[in-house]
Order: C-alpha cells, then structure tokens, then sequence
C-alpha cells in the first residue's frame, strides 16, 4: 500500500537518477514480460527515450507539433511546458499494436471483437500503472502526457513502427520537489459494498 499512497503526478524532475541505465532497462523488460492482457495478446509495447532522446522529444517533435497545430506560434505555456519535460530525465512511451489486434479479432466473436480494443487499452492502463509504481518504489518521479494525433512526428523521428498507436507517454526523473497531497473525495462516495 505505501507506494500506492505515494505515487503522485510528480512534474518537478530532474536527470539524475540513482538507478544505472541498465538496471532501469531490465526493471522495465521485466514490467512488459509480466504484465495482463486480453487472451494473453501482449499488444502493448513501451518505447524508453532517455536522456538525448528525450530532450529531442520534447524540444523538436513536440515543440513543432505544438506549433504547427496553433498557426506556427508557441503559446507561453507550451514553452514552459516543453521547458519543464525536457528538464526530466526520460519519457516512456506506451503504445498498442493495432496489427497484432486485428489479426486477433479474426478469431473472436463479435462481442470480443467489438470491445477488444478497449481492453487492450485497459492492458496499456495496468502497463502504465505498474511501471510507474516501480518507479516511485525506487524514488523516481513522473506524470502521465496525453497528446492526441502526434504519432506520426513520433514515429518518424524514432524510427517507430506505424502500426502502433501511442496511447500515452510517462515523464520520469528524480524528484527535486515532491507533489503536493491532492484532496481526496469521501471514499463512501466511491466504494461500495453489497452483501
């Protein structure tokens, strides 16, 4: 329990980490082997970007994704923003791979083919989690980055497959100020027990 209260949206990160490159390469290899899936598809798939590649991630392909879907300007947020990513030590990337699901699907009947890519995207969810509790085991921070439609300048800047879809990116590094506690709503509103 004490990881999962302590894991946070951690966005003051730095690039110093005390676990080696190695090691952090074969936690996240273990993480992906044993993680859930779906009829045991294995369609997620994690990219590590660290250190050089990271700082490319942020300061040219999604700066300029940035700009080109806001009339080719930067807003001051975006900038720090970038600013404040780039400062990390690495980014995750978690993707589905959207070809082994449709050759699965061919097997399936139709209530499994019809929701068997949001349970693939529950298989990247539970990824996502464990690895970011690992993470917070060994004192590193992160926090989770959506963006909507920037896989093509991902996957062209990394050489990336383009029959995986990003579904969600990790920002992780030591922490240099630890997240603030966020309120929490009263659990006999979210919890229900029925005999």
């Amino acid at each position: 329990m004490d990881v999962i209260e302590k894991r946070r949206s951690n966005y003051d990160l730095g690039n110093n980490l005390e676990i080696s490159k190695k090691d952090l390469i074969n936690l996240l290899r273990k993480i992906v082997y044993y993680a859930p899936s779906p009829f045991n598809i294995q369609s997620s798939k994690i990219v590590l970007l660290n250190k050089k590649s990271h700082h490319l991630l942020w300061t040219t392909v999604v700066e300029e994704f940035l700009k080109k879907n806001n009339n080719g300007d930067l807003l001051d947020s975006d900038k720090a923003r970038i600013k404040r990513e780039e400062k990390a030590y690495g980014t995750i990337l978690f993707y589905k791979d959207e070809q082994i699901i449709e050759n699965f699907k061919k097997d399936l009947e139709d209530y499994e083919k019809n929701n068997l890519d949001e349970w693939c995207t529950q298989e990247s969810a539970m990824l996502q989690m464990n690895i970011w509790n690992e993470l917070r085991l060994r004192n590193i921070g992160a926090h989770i980055v959506h963006f909507d439609n920037i896989d093509e300048e991902v996957s062209v800047a990394f050489d990336i497959d383009k029959k995986y879809k990003l579904v969600a990116m990790i920002v992780f590094g030591n922490i240099n100020q630890e997240a603030a506690v966020k309120p929490k709503k009263d659990i006999d509103k979210r919890f229900i027990d029925i005999d």
